[in-house]
């Protein structure tokens, strides 16, 4: 199998998922944006006070930023979601709850295109992978975060989570990207802010490892030119044994054809 073969399996759009639906759901337009908006997802509740429709496709067709075409208004116009999915339902249902939501209270039609698409391809360095196995316990160390301040902590579903911290002692030095226990998958997930373009992950490799990684403090525009910052940081990605390949490739994309711009009525 050819590895362009393997991008499109990789970069394809989740199909429709068997039917789910919110047992209740309200969704109201927002006027004005609260200081700090609610923002929960569960197997509970969805939450959330200024999700963009943006947000909601990509969440509900599992889609990277890249692989949504639709107008620019989709990024802007804000709803607040408060949705009940039915008793016993999982994490993973998620999804198709919100595809029922999108198509039966804002109308959403798409359909899917491939497109080529400038990419970011990581790949293991000839010289071998030197990432190390992630241990049986992926929980903060104590003595690791002593002198550091902790800025984000984002948990993962598989019980994984990444963190990125600064020290205490120079708070406008560098930050530190730390995963205790992460797959190249997810590790590609995160790169594209400071590559500049999406990151396909094309290792092989199953993991999970523990992956530490100094990261630039300004992100790149999709697209952008990369700087200096980048630069460092894929010098770093070369010390794990692993490099990134600028290609053009075929990737499927989930075009909006239609959508209203107002729900219908709660």
């Amino acid at each position: 199998m050819s590895c362009k073969g393997l991008v499109i399996v990789f970069l394809v759009i989740a199909g429709p998922l068997q039917a789910a639906e919110f047992e209740v759901a309200s969704v109201r337009p927002v006027t004005t944006i609260p200081r700090d908006p609610a923002f929960l997802i569960s197997r509970t509740r969805f939450r959330d006070e200024v999700a963009s429709l943006k947000f909601l496709i990509e969440k509900a067709y599992d889609l990277e930023d890249y692989q949504l075409i639709g107008p620019d208004w989709l990024a802007t116009a804000r709803f607040d979601i408060d949705a009940q999915p039915p008793a016993g339902s999982s994490f993973n249902d998620i999804p198709s709850m919100l595809q029922s939501l999108l198509e039966q209270r804002f109308h959403l039609k798409t359909h899917r295109e491939i497109r080529p698409q400038t990419v970011y391809v990581l790949r293991v360095a000839t010289t071998g992978s030197r990432l190390k196995e992630a241990a049986a316990d992926n929980s903060i160390d104590p003595a690791f975060m002593k002198d550091r301040e902790l800025l984000y902590n984002i948990g993962s579903n598989d019980g994984g989570h990444w963190t990125i911290t600064r020290l205490r002692s120079d708070p406008n030095g560098p930050l530190l990207f730390d995963a205790p226990r992460m797959t190249t998958a997810d590790f590609a997930r995160f790169l594209p802010d400071y590559a500049g373009y999406p990151v396909v992950d094309q290792t092989g490799l199953d993991g999970p490892f523990h992956i530490t990684l100094p990261v630039p403090r300004i992100s790149h525009r999709p697209g952008a030119d990369n700087g200096p910052a980048f630069v460092d940081t894929l010098d770093f990605i070369k010390t794990l044994g692993l490099r990134l390949q600028k290609e053009v490739l075929p990737v499927e994309h989930l075009v909006v054809d239609s959508v209203d711009k107002l729900p219908t009525d709660n």
